[in-house]
């Protein structure tokens, strides 16, 4: 219905408008209440205030009481519930219903009820307002738990302990149970339990009486003494290698003397069911490895310590030394040394003679040292020794010798025997041969282990000429005969085990002519230059001899063959006379050159020549 007080209409709510309201709500909206109270929860008007309503207000301790809420003019799919206890919910229930019935339980005293419903609008949680208190009476009942403990709360190990669990001020019969954090016992109004005491059984103890929903405890806490502790198992010596003599020893370390005396409790010692003696010598070995247990006991009551694990250290072995690269002068190389077998950790130690190089540790069990030596001592052998050491008592050693390879040093290249001719490498040095000649070129070091092999190269060449390997330091490349194909840049190398190799400087070789071509040369040179002379020779004289015959009277000319010597002399006994003329005298045929006009009359008597063709 619609009020109209002046100007503006006013909607007064009434229950069937409310109901109409929730109704379309309840249709569209999936309803879900939240369990704890409040939270998110909006209080709106338009719900009606919810009822209270209980069984009894005044009951005793071990009943409950039936309470119902509520919201009678509320309808809808689905309803949430709370029950407050002095200001606190104590219940939250869904419900479909418009009313939500409880059963209760108090603690004894003066309780105060109220409840709460609360529905879904759109997306928020609308409650309701409280209803009204009510005050509800809890009486206590007059029965409570008991416990007690025998002889007391403190007792030794090995005492009589019992505890027992009763309940006084009921005739009826009650449950009870008695328990600790290790075990429970449960029966009807009396439980006892006896037990000889140990240390474990040391704790809380609770007894709870439980009627109807009534539910009442009574606790003890109860301390055991030790009347001795566990036994502890100790070694001596702690370090124990194979071979060494060794005992175990087995003690506790608290013992109540006001009980016992030291001498009262008895140790023994075990290993795989066979028993020794504390404090029996043993030979350590590996049938002695194991694990070892130690037994006390007195007065009956006997305590094992935990397990001793026994097994003997390993003596180091002989290390293995192995030196990985080659010995080679002014070169680092890498020497390893390791034992088979040996408790870790164990020290390595390098010596190089009595010098000290380095030390390692090795802990890991496949672990090796690996020492870096640089060689800078130029000697023909060189010993390495690597000790190892563990905690036992004495260490192991090996030894080994390596030659010292020395890379070659001033490679020398000359035709001259270098073994007999010192020449210094840096020297630039020519060698002129004849052709034909044996061609011999050495290469010798200064410095270097044999063996050494030698090569032989041509200047701005790498193809190799000769490759020889010696025994010594210098090597000869010999060719038989050379020739001026030989002439050239010539240069060697010099390497041995050490890898490395060295150059010498460049040799120039000249290949001069044989002295024999220069002689026949020269021979052949003469020769030319007599035929030369000859030539030159017969014809000056052929021309000598044209000149003569055109100065003479006769037209007849002379040649060297034609000329006539005569000699005139006044010997009477000798006279000769020639074929054309009256001459007296000596006539003598002969050569141009010693022609001359013979006088007509023979008067004179001097010799002389005259020219004649013959």
């Amino acid at each position: 219905m619609w009020e109209t007080p002046g100007p503006l209409l006013r909607m007064k709510p009434r229950p069937l408008l409310t109901l109409l309201i929730l109704h379309t709500f309840l249709l569209s909206t999936p309803w879900a209440f939240p369990e704890p109270p409040g939270q998110g929860a909006e209080r709106q008007g338009g719900l009606q205030t919810p009822e209270l309503s209980i069984s009894e207000s005044r009951i005793p301790e071990d009943r409950g009481v039936t309470a119902t809420c509520h919201a009678r003019d509320e309808l809808g799919a689905s309803f949430a519930f709370y029950f407050y206890e002095n200001g606190e919910e104590i219940k939250y229930s869904p419900s479909d219903k418009n009313e939500f019935k409880v059963q209760l339980n108090f603690t004894p005293g003066r309780k105060t009820l109220r409840c709460q419903y609360a529905v879904r609008l759109a997306d928020n949680i609308v409650k309701s307002e409280m209803s009204e208190n009510i005050t509800i009476d809890v009486e206590a009942l007059s029965i409570k738990a008991d416990i007690s403990v025998w002889p007391n709360r403190n007792v030794v190990e090995g005492d009589h302990l019992e505890v027992n669990c009763t309940v006084s001020g009921s005739n009826s019969s009650v449950h009870m149970r008695l328990l600790t954090n290790k075990w429970h016992q449960e029966g009807n109004n009396t439980v006892s339990r006896g037990l000889t005491a140990k240390p474990q059984d040391s704790g809380r103890y609770e007894c709870i009486l439980t009627t109807g929903n009534v539910r009442k405890t009574a606790s003890a806490n109860v301390s055991v003494t030790e009347l001795f502790s566990e036994p502890v198992m100790t070694m001596n010596p702690p370090l124990v290698f194979e071979g060494m003599q060794f005992n175990f020893s087995c003690s506790s370390k608290t013992i109540m003397t006001s009980r016992i005396s030291h001498g009262d409790v008895m140790y023994t010692i075990s290993k795989d069911g066979r028993s020794f003696k504390a404090d029996s010598m043993m030979t350590a070995a590996k049938s002695f490895d194991g694990n070892y247990s130690c037994l006390a006991e007195a007065r009956g009551i006997s305590k094992s310590s935990r397990d001793f694990i026994f097994k003997a250290k390993e003596l180091v072995s002989t290390p293995k030394l192995e030196v990985l690269d080659k010995v080679v002068l002014g070169k680092t190389l890498r020497i390893r040394c390791r034992s088979e077998r040996g408790s870790l950790p164990i020290r390595y130690t390098l010596k190089h003679g009595q010098q000290w190089v380095a030390s390692e540790t090795v802990s890991q069990p496949v672990g090796y040292a690996v020492f870096n030596v640089t060689i800078k001592d130029e000697v023909d052998n060189l010993e390495f020794s690597c000790h190892a050491q563990n905690d036992g008592p004495q260490g192991e050693n090996s030894k080994q010798s390596h030659r010292v390879i020395v890379p070659p040093r001033k490679v020398t290249i000359s035709l001259r025997d270098t073994r007999v001719v010192h020449i210094e490498s840096h020297e630039i040095e020519e060698g002129n041969i004849e052709e034909g000649d044996t061609l011999k070129i050495y290469c010798s070091v200064q410095k270097g282990s044999p063996p050494i092999t030698f090569s032989w190269y041509r200047y701005q060449q790498k193809q190799v000429l000769y490759t020889k390997k010696v025994d010594n330091k210098f090597g000869v490349y010999i060719v038989e005969r050379a020739g001026k194909e030989h002439e050239g840049g010539y240069y060697c190398n010099a390497t041995n085990q050490s890898d490395m190799g060295e150059e010498s400087r460049i040799l120039i070789i000249q290949v001069k002519m044989a002295s024999w071509k220069k002689g026949l040369i020269a021979v052949l040179c003469l020769l030319v230059l007599a035929g030369i002379i000859g030539v030159v020779w017969y014809k000056v004289k052929r021309g000598q001899r044209r000149m003569a015959t055109d100065l003479s009277v006769k037209p007849s000319s002379a040649t060297p063959d034609d000329c006539v010597t005569v000699s005139l002399r006044n010997n009477a006994d000798d006279v000769y006379y020639s074929k054309d003329a009256d001459v007296e005298g000596t006539a003598t045929i002969g050569t141009c050159d010693s022609a001359a006009s013979l006088p007509a009359n023979g008067s004179n008597r001097s010799s002389y020549s005259s020219p004649a063709t013959v």
